[in-house]
């Protein structure tokens, strides 16, 4: 098993981050009406957590170590 450096080496990390630009990419597109019920900034938000999550379980298990 090979051991990451940073997190940005994970494949999580990079599949959440594609992901996520994808949500950013398909919110452009949403209907004017979503705007009301504010959906598109909760999915673009959500998006932007899934990595920030990776990060902080990448620190948390960082801090374990030493």
């Amino acid at each position: 098993m090979s051991f990451v450096k940073e997190f940005t080496e994970l494949e999580t990390y990079k599949l959440a981050r594609s992901i996520s630009f994808e949500i950013f990419q398909l919110t452009k597109i949403f209907p004017s009406e979503e705007k009301f019920y504010s959906l598109n900034k909760q999915c673009k938000l959500l998006s932007k957590k899934i990595n920030s999550m990776i990060l902080k379980a990448n620190q948390f298990c960082n801090l374990n170590k030493s």
